[in-house]
């Protein structure tokens, strides 16, 4: 493209070009040049064809990107896995997976639910960060998104919790809608039987 408006000095000449590898857009570079009418097809043409190794190179570095990513998940379920083998304690064994867990998703918040075997309620044991006023609180297999996902073994995304029909919290967890969104919500298994819930926000 070549401008000739005399009151812009730069650029006079601007030229763009996709970047695009396997199909997929990734971006585009521009170039401009003070001088009207610079760019020639042959310009045009060197820079496609460098644009082209470019792209190929960008690809590359997004799927190193993404790999590096899926090995740090896979390290960090590792660790998780070793860490309980070597955990007595429960209150210790949820502190080391919200901690591993948490930072997978980016949450800010993450609670546990365990499913007490003598009443069948399920019971707050771990928070992250910790908030001693939530543990020990119940709350019925039948009620809420923990009771659903305790119930139905299904993973139970919440993309609004402040809109959530299934939701259903103490008085002691109000506050925590004041900074939270988004939750995932999933059933923590012991061989075929679900023990718990595991809530990141």
């Amino acid at each position: 493209i070549a401008t000739n408006n005399p009151a812009q000095d730069h650029p006079r000449s601007w030229m763009g070009i996709p970047i695009i590898a396997g199909g997929e857009f990734l971006g585009f570079l521009t170039i401009d040049k003070a001088n009207p009418d610079f760019f020639t097809k042959e310009h045009l043409q060197s820079a496609e064809d460098i644009i082209g190794q470019t792209a190929m190179l960008i690809q590359n570095a997004q799927l190193l990107r993404e790999t590096h990513q899926r090995t740090a998940e896979l390290e960090a379920i590792v660790t998780l896995s070793a860490s309980l083998r070597e955990t007595v304690e429960v209150e210790a064994l949820l502190r080391i997976i919200l901690e591993k867990v948490l930072p997978l998703v980016n949450g800010v918040y993450g609670g546990i639910f365990l499913v007490e075997p003598e009443t069948g309620e399920m019971v707050i044991r771990g928070t992250m960060p910790y908030k001693p006023e939530l543990i020990g609180l119940r709350q019925s297999v039948h009620d809420g998104i923990s009771g659903y996902v305790a119930r139905t073994g299904r993973v139970y995304i919440a993309p609004d919790i402040r809109n959530e029909p299934l939701l259903k919290i103490a008085p002691e967890e109000s506050l925590l809608l004041k900074t939270l969104r988004t939750a995932i919500n999933l059933p923590l298994r012991a061989e075929e039987r679900i023990v718990g819930v595991l809530h990141l926000n």
